[in-house]
């Protein structure tokens, strides 16, 4: 049993609506993967991947050309669909260190990964664009530390630009963000914590204009904080 507490603020409104497909087909992906465990050094592990899919009657988002208004007051809200797109490349390296001494753990990761559309029979002009909302580069970083009367942790996560939509005409910057935990376990299974996400209150982009004149970007929310109590039985 799990309660949390979150207080924050956002003022976002994503730009697409999401029309259904009653003839989409089942998608298909094969994945061949590839990677290594190495421990040069007590308490210290590297782990370095290679990974390639391949994707049959992949479902994705395509934009309509269509644009409806919500609620009365988000205008030019883009109408997109499920489609099957008839093969898709995805590849990438991913790599991944941890490192623990006594109370303390520190661990880092990166991903590089390249997905691009190789086929669309139903619109050709998709073919070579990349996949939305897959950024090629994401790392992160996080140090933890155990007390004997709680554990607390820090952590800092990057995610590269990307495209938004499905021609690759819209971007998304990049952004990171910082983030802290503390919890403590209280015994017969019962657990408190609180956590602050994006701490350093950094409004970053979610989605690009919605295609008129003198608009901003929908924002992620700012600094967020969240607190939990948790029994296990």
């Amino acid at each position: 049993m799990v309660l949390t507490l979150m207080r924050g603020k956002s003022t976002s409104a994503d730009t697409k609506l999401l029309k259904a497909n009653p003839d989409l087909r089942p998608e298909r992906l094969d994945t061949y993967e590839v990677g290594a465990d190495y421990a040069p050094l007590p308490g210290l592990k590297i782990s370095p991947s290679l990974f390639y899919s391949k994707g049959w009657d992949f479902i994705y988002s395509v934009d309509s050309g269509q644009t409806a208004t919500v609620a009365g007051y988000l205008p030019n809200r883009h109408i997109y669909q499920n489609q099957n797109v008839s093969s898709v490349d995805i590849y990438g390296a991913e790599a991944e260190a941890t490192y623990a001494s006594g109370p303390a753990t520190l661990s880092a990761a990166y991903t590089f990964n390249r997905s691009r559309i190789k086929k669309c029979s139903q619109n050709p002009y998709l073919n070579g664009n990349y996949l939305a909302n897959a950024p090629q580069n994401q790392a992160g970083v996080t140090a933890g530390w155990r007390f004997p009367w709680l554990d607390a942790s820090a952590s800092w996560r990057y995610k590269g630009g990307q495209f938004y939509d499905d021609a690759n005409t819209q971007t998304i910057n990049p952004y990171s963000t910082l983030a802290f935990k503390v919890l403590r376990r209280l015994g017969a299974g019962v657990t408190i914590a609180a956590a602050m996400e994006n701490a350093l209150n950094k409004r970053y982009q979610e989605s690009p204009p919605p295609g008129t004149p003198n608009t901003t970007p929908d924002l992620a929310p700012g600094r967020m904080g969240k607190a939990s109590l948790a029994w296990e039985f």
